[in-house]
């Protein structure tokens, strides 16, 4: 997990793992969407609240398209239709993103989307250590049910089958 941060291709592939990819999607974007706003409400430079945010999101994925969005900045370009094109964000949270750039209340809309993000992010934390914790106590009793097994293999059956083949 610690490696998806750097590596555009594993973190593709943890999005699709099930419960896993969809909390730490949740969590990349809320910590995405806070510190980006937080940046705003600072004052930062777009360029800098763009890099800062895309950092600490923890996701390659949205660290590259982070890139994407400097350089639409350095052109002097909108960020809202560069979230929507690059697949990194949530359609959702794009189209709110670029409608908020255009009607100036960017601020209201992403305080917003980071109290959406914190909710998903914890009810996916939840899921996924109910899921983790339920596949743990399976594997505990597939190995509990193999030493059964073997072991009355070993006591009971094994006897008979060397007094078969010794006749």
């Amino acid at each position: 997990l610690r490696n998806a941060s750097g590596s555009t291709a594993l973190d593709g592939l943890l999005r699709w793992i099930p419960v896993l990819g969809g909390a730490r999607r949740a969590m990349a974007m809320a910590r995405f969407t806070k510190v980006y706003h937080t940046c705003l409400l600072a004052g930062l430079s777009m360029q800098e609240t763009v890099e800062t945010a895309s950092e600490a999101a923890h996701s390659a994925t949205i660290r590259d398209a982070g890139k994407q969005l400097g350089q639409a900045l350095k052109t002097g370009g909108p960020l809202g239709p560069t979230m929507m094109s690059c697949g990194a964000f949530p359609s959702a949270f794009a189209r709110s993103y670029a409608t908020a750039e255009e009607a100036g209340n960017l601020d209201k809309d992403l305080a917003r989307w980071a109290a959406v993000y914190q909710e998903d992010a914890a009810r996916g934390a939840k899921s996924a250590a109910a899921v983790v914790s339920k596949g743990v106590y399976f594997v505990v009793l597939l190995f509990v049910a193999w030493t059964i097994i073997h072991v009355y293999n070993d006591m009971y059956l094994q006897p008979i089958k060397d007094m078969d083949s010794a006749e």
